[in-house]
């Protein structure tokens, strides 16, 4: 691990979904050795169905910034959710943002998932979610149209009803198993922030002798490279 550099903290705003008890957590634990304080605020939706959870979000992440350190400089600000940039795209996202803090540079796991994968060289893909079948389909739509085949996908039957469940270090072996037999795809990403990613991608890996990336590792990178601590 590289020594922290503590002559100068970076601080990262995070607009997290009112029901993601994980993000801060993980994007940390992705995020360690850096000297970055993460500040966190939170996106309150209206609309609570799992198929169409991202309806007249505009208001919710306009209130979510203003309220993100208002008299404070940012490095970069973090819009917390794959699938509702996904969906509500990720340029409506940005703009959405950048009118009330223009001058503060903004990542989202949508963009930041392209990046990585390109990086990577990663074109023919395995997609893990927690989401719906609509939202699902809607993540494997957007890959799709981004530039990527995805082979194959699964999603991990949890309980929306509240907050995601955690899925179990088997449950994602098992995962990772199904989708990377054979030699048909070069590597998987796990979309979604509200999972727990960061300690359980190396063994993954090591399980299953391809790439593994997630939504908070990806927005980590893109972190990094903003701030060139990389």
């Amino acid at each position: 691990m590289r020594p922290i550099n503590f002559t100068h903290q970076s601080i990262v705003g995070l607009l997290a979904l009112d029901i993601d008890p994980t993000i801060e957590t993980d994007l940390r634990n992705h995020l360690v050795g850096e000297n970055i304080e993460i500040s966190t605020n939170r996106m309150v939706r209206e609309t609570r169905s799992p198929d169409d959870p991202y309806r007249d979000m505009s208001t919710s992440i306009e209130l979510a910034v203003k309220g993100l350190l208002p008299t404070s400089e940012m490095d970069a600000i973090v819009f917390g959710c794959t699938s509702a940039a996904m969906a509500l795209g990720t340029e409506t996202v940005r703009a959405i943002i950048s009118k009330i803090r223009p001058n503060v540079p903004v990542i989202d796991p949508a963009s930041a998932c392209v990046s990585a994968l390109r990086r990577a060289g990663i074109e023919r893909i395995g997609l893990i979610s927690p989401y719906s079948i609509k939202l699902h389909g809607a993540v494997r739509d957007f890959l799709s149209q981004s530039g990527f085949q995805v082979l194959r996908d699964q999603r991990f039957e949890l309980d929306h009803s509240d907050r995601y469940q955690q899925p179990t270090i088997l449950d994602y072996i098992n995962s990772c198993r199904i989708l990377s037999e054979g030699s048909d795809i070069d590597g998987l990403f796990i979309s979604c922030t509200a999972l727990r990613t960061a300690f359980i991608i190396p063994h993954l890996q090591a399980e299953i002798k391809i790439p593994v990336l997630s939504s908070n590792q990806v927005v980590a990178s893109e972190i990094r490279a903003l701030l060139k601590t990389e």
